[in-house]
């Protein structure tokens, strides 16, 4: 029995794309409850995580083909991994948020002991399933010879190019996995505040990416410039300025809350941030207006009319 090409290249998409697929939800349905999130939750949100990380990789890919298209270069990228970080984050944020006022409505209505969420949990749980999907797609592209690195005299040689080339797919494998150990143990630090693993891990991916894109392959007349960085490398920028604001604002806004390190206890949650009462304006007396010209008494209108009569005598 002979396998075709095709066959061969389906059954790559299969191995790579579904082990990664299995691997992100067992691994967020399992350290769910660190997050005070149910596993059936976790794996929900996880395969809607996928679904739209397929459909955000090619919507990327779209939007930077219009943008060669209109500066008259060809066109042919077919997914794009910030296209799916981009979608992922905005569209799973607004999930929650009607998750949220869905929960709340039955809360007044029907059961008010439904738990409510947390949009900061959910997304630290979504942490290390995304990057495992994102360590799929490089395994991906490293057997299936796309996404090439510069060619030099050493590396791995490339079935398209003919030729060998730096191996950039495995060391974004190595990249990935150094993200998803470092991220492990940040969340155990005391500074951790709840959302932040997700701006931790997009932040450094941004920043090694930035650095990779001189390292990766692309026919000259296809290369985009913004300036003196390419197209990959602003959305890069704006990742990671994306990324550093959040965390900034999270450490200063938020109670801190890191991961109970192994052995030790679920820590309960901490207490709700009571509002700060509003400090009421005090009104300022009313000063009454003074009229423009005031009332004369008696007195003063003589006087005035004597004035006068003196002033005529004097220009005589």
């Amino acid at each position: 029995m002979t396998i075709s090409m095709e066959m061969f290249s389906f059954l790559q998409y299969a191995v790579t794309y579904g082990s990664g697929i299995v691997a992100a939800i067992i691994v967020n349905a399992f350290q769910a409850p660190l997050y005070r999130v149910s596993r059936r939750r976790a794996a929900v949100y996880t395969i809607l995580m996928i679904s739209l990380g397929l459909y955000g990789a090619t919507l990327g890919a779209k939007v930077y083909n219009l943008f060669q298209t209109a500066r008259g270069q060809n066109a042919d990228f077919n997914i794009a991994i910030y296209g799916t970080i981009f979608t992922v984050i905005i569209t799973m944020t607004v999930s929650v948020l009607i998750e949220k006022a869905v929960r709340k409505r039955i809360q007044q209505t029907r059961n008010p002991d439904l738990p409510q969420v947390s949009l900061r949990n959910t997304m630290d749980m979504l942490e290390p399933g995304a990057f495992i999907l994102v360590f799929a797609t490089k395994a991906r592209c490293a057997l299936g010879g796309c996404c090439h690195g510069i060619p030099c005299s050493w590396g791995v040689f490339s079935t398209h190019l003919r030729t060998t080339v730096f191996p950039v797919q495995l060391v974004e494998m190595a990249v990935t996995t150094s993200i998803l150990i470092v991220v492990f143990f940040l969340k155990r630090r005391p500074f951790f505040r709840r959302g932040m693993a997700i701006f931790l891990a997009g932040g450094m991916f941004s920043f090694g990416r930035f650095f990779l894109e001189y390292l990766m392959y692309y026919v000259p007349e296809d290369r985009t410039y913004l300036g003196i960085f390419t197209f990959w490398q602003c959305a890069s920028i704006l990742v990671f300025a994306t990324c550093v604001a959040t965390l900034i604002y999270l450490y200063k806004t938020q109670p801190a809350d890191p991961l109970p390190k192994r052995g030790e206890p679920l820590p309960d949650p901490p207490p709700p941030k009571e509002p700060t009462p509003k400090k009421k304006r005090q009104k300022k007396p009313k000063i009454p207006k003074k009229p423009l010209f005031e009332k004369q008494t008696v007195s003063q209108k003589k006087y005035a009319k004597g004035w006068q009569s003196t002033k005529k005598k004097y220009k005589k």
